[in-house]
């Protein structure tokens, strides 16, 4: 019954169709189909005159797309007085009976320019008589959706459309999309439509598996504004855009040097991938970042204020913690980034606990030797630095799980400054220049920064101001390297124990090579422990301390 309802109401179109030809303008010659115009009027709640224009608009545009010459040549009327019931056409639009597009790009297009098409769920709803299907334009699955945005932008770059137009096509689609969580997602953290339609796109594209677009490739079929596109892409290349302000997209890597990519970051990704349980997002990897699980459980001892501070960093990078930390220092205007510089001797301990922090709060290490970045070529050294900050931006907003920068021996590019000068060399200026890019990195860093150093006295400054947790790692106190002789020496009687630790003030790294060396000898000389050879070992590990200095003597 409903199958012959819809192709009476189908044929009630054709039929104003067909009498719109004859009567020249004057609708209301058409007699004969009188109560088909009213029932289709009633059917889409419009006016008579604009039934009719509607009968015929949807006749011509399942051919091609309407243009008013087409109308006119179908009503044999000239173009004028078509031009004259435009606001007719005009109310069909608003209602979204009819789509408009234009077929130039020019700003100052003309009438002639003008096309109509009907979009498919109103043929549909026509075909089966069901009005809910008039407002469901658009209301389509997410991945349609995104397809559907894309196919429009695609059009628009065939000239079909002005951007303008495009732009309201996308802003009614994504009000009518609106119950998916994606699409609510986008329009909550972006304001220009412009960077809506970047985001569906590169959406549509990671969902058929391509992780990233050329910015000049995914922009240019949006605008018809030469000028507008160059800058809205100089924009989007050096991330002066809210889509990088905002988190929703990234730089990625390519392998053209002049090519700047760009993708979802695992912020968006998430939100994406909400609809696609069994779709893995791909996190991007970095050669030499070293997982949690490579990394062996090993004890370390501290005395109780070391112990204390360390305890309170690794709490605030606690999973369950971390993120409800920066959204609090983000609240409060603070600055969200974690950084922590480990300072002390040598052997004290302080690469070691950054690993142990790493295991135990489940972070990756992105590790950094800056001793190994010093480049012959002037110039490579500050390309390196940046391009480390880039790195870990990027694999930081790809992770889940935020992973740790992790700058070790930075003693070098932590030193005070020295002073530029016309006498200053080229090494001394580009290690002012390494350092300022730290500086300004460090500045407005958001994520979580490890650093060690020797050094205890002379660290700039600057470097100091811009760590939140600064930690002192001092040779260990007598009760603290007991318990290290103890882990590495488990058969020391405790008065050895008591012994070796007042006697010399090795660091926990220096017991380690006295242990050491005794088990070689265990092993390949098979001798016996031996306090007095424990004691010569202990005396060997620090063989300069007792000598004098060279130069002058006070």
């Amino acid at each position: 019954m409903e199958s012959d309802t819809s192709q009476n109401l189908l044929n009630k179109i054709e039929k104003i169709s067909s009498g719109a030809t004859k009567c020249g303008l004057d609708f209301m010659k058409l007699i004969d189909v009188q109560d088909d115009i009213k029932e289709l009027s009633e059917f889409l709640g419009i006016s008579y005159d604009q039934t009719i224009l509607f009968a015929c608009l949807v006749e011509l545009s399942l051919q091609k797309t309407v243009t008013l010459e087409h109308l006119a040549r179908h009503l044999k009327s000239s173009i004028i007085k078509i031009i004259n019931l435009i606001y007719e056409i005009e109310e069909l639009e608003h209602k979204k009976y009819i789509q408009k597009c234009l077929k130039s790009d020019s700003k100052k297009h003309s009438y002639k320019d003008i096309g109509y098409t009907v979009p498919i769920n109103v043929i549909e709803s026509l075909r089966t008589v069901d009005k809910s299907k008039l407002n469901s334009t658009i209301r389509l699955p997410l991945p349609k959706f995104l397809e559907e945005i894309t196919y429009m932008i695609g059009g628009r770059a065939e000239n079909l459309m002005p951007t303008y137009t495009l732009l309201d096509q996308v802003e009614f689609l994504i009000t009518m999309n609106r119950r998916h969580q994606f699409v609510q997602f986008v329009n909550d953290n972006t304001k220009l439509t412009v960077d809506k339609c970047v985001v569906f796109i590169l959406a549509y594209y990671r969902l058929k598996r391509q992780l990233g677009i050329d910015i000049d490739s995914l922009v240019s079929p949006i605008f018809d504004d030469f000028s507008e596109q160059m800058a809205y892409i100089q924009d989007l290349s050096v991330g002066n855009s809210e889509l990088f302000k905002k988190n929703i997209v990234r730089f990625q890597e390519s392998q053209f040097t002049n090519e700047r990519i760009i993708g979802l970051t695992y912020r968006t990704l998430k939100m994406l991938y909400n609809f696609f349980p069994e779709l893995n997002a791909q996190e991007e990897s970095v050669d030499g970042l070293i997982k949690p699980a490579s990394i062996k459980n090993k004890r370390l001892y501290y005395d109780d204020f070391l112990k204390k501070q360390i305890e309170s960093l690794t709490a605030v990078l606690n999973k369950k913690h971390f993120s409800k930390f920066q959204t609090r220092l983000q609240e409060s205007s603070l600055p969200k980034g974690i950084t922590a510089i480990f300072y002390g001797q040598s052997g004290t301990g302080k690469t070691e606990t950054a690993y142990q922090i790493a295991k135990k709060t489940g972070r990756d290490i992105m590790m950094v030797e800056l001793s190994q970045l010093k480049s012959k070529w002037f110039g490579e050294s500050e390309k390196q630095i940046k391009g480390i900050f880039d790195t870990y931006k990027r694999v930081f907003d790809n992770s889940k799980v935020k992973p740790i920068l992790f700058i070790n021996e930075a003693d070098g590019m932590f030193s005070k400054r020295t002073e530029i000068n016309s006498k200053a060399s080229s090494t001394d200026q580009t290690l002012n220049t390494i350092q300022n890019i730290i500086l300004q990195e460090l500045e407005n860093f958001e994520g979580i920064l490890f650093a060690t150093t020797n050094l205890t006295g002379n660290l700039d400054g600057a470097f100091e101001r811009r760590f939140l947790f600064k930690i002192e790692f001092k040779n260990p106190v007598p009760e603290v390297r007991e318990k290290i002789w103890k882990s590495k020496l488990p058969e020391l009687k405790s008065t050895h124990l008591k012994d070796l630790s007042s006697k010399y003030q090795l660091s926990g790294g220096e017991i380690e090579n006295v242990a050491r060396k005794y088990m070689i000898e265990k092993v390949i000389e098979r001798k016996q422990l031996s306090l007095a050879r424990l004691m010569e070992f202990c005396e060997l590990e620090k063989p300069f301390q007792k000598q004098n200095r060279i130069g002058f003597h006070n």
